[in-house]
């Protein structure tokens, strides 16, 4: 019996991880294994979102917690965008001073390199979402992981995949990384739309 008890804790603790690497902050229905939330438009996606940051990963490391395998990308911001909407849905255990209503204005990140974790690895893929990639230049929707220590300050990918878009070899252009079935979300997303939304 203690041993079976120890083996549900372990597996708890395991899937509670899982869900925290992989961006999955809210229940319904998904298709790609961890995904708990399907997204009906731009807006709702940023609505979830603490962070919309451009830049580039400059590199990765691989780590093992919990027993698993996880990708620190090191992610150099480029430009930061605020828009109006920005953070409307997040917890309130999330928000700065459990605050109501949008974010507050935060300086704008241009020069600040973040760590961003991702579960899965090069050599040990999984169906969550796309691993980033050294070198490229991304469009990222991010929230601060909720962990503690110093893991603290490092982001997960709001939705998972959903909230990557990749350079699309024009600059200021960017494409979404996964087609998710179900989500209603622009295939690309230019620096023009989202300034359009900053309404701060």
């Amino acid at each position: 019996m203690r041993a079976r008890q120890q083996f549900i804790v372990a597996a708890s603790v395991s899937v509670s991880v899982l869900l925290v690497l992989s961006g999955c902050v809210t229940t319904s229905t998904g298709t790609s294994g961890s995904r708990h939330k399907l997204y009906e438009s731009l807006t709702d996606l940023i609505e979830d979102a603490g962070r919309v940051v451009a830049g580039s990963v400059v590199s990765q490391t691989e780590t093992v917690e919990h027993e698993l395998t996880l990708t620190v990308s090191r992610f150099e911001i480029e430009r930061e965008f605020q828009p109006a909407s920005l953070g409307v849905e997040l917890d309130e255990g999330a928000r700065p001073e459990n605050a109501l209503g949008p974010l507050p204005p935060r300086q704008p990140g241009a020069g600040e390199t973040i760590e961003i974790r991702q579960y899965g690895s090069a050599t040990a893929p999984t169906n969550v979402a796309p691993l980033l990639v050294p070198d490229e230049t991304y469009l990222l929707f991010i929230n601060l992981s909720g962990l503690e220590g110093s893991v603290a300050s490092q982001y997960y990918v709001t939705g998972s995949d959903a909230g990557i878009y990749r350079e699309a070899g024009v600059q200021s252009e960017f494409e979404r990384v996964s087609k998710e079935a179900g989500d209603v979300l622009p295939t690309v997303i230019t620096e023009t739309d989202l300034a359009s939304q900053e309404g701060r």
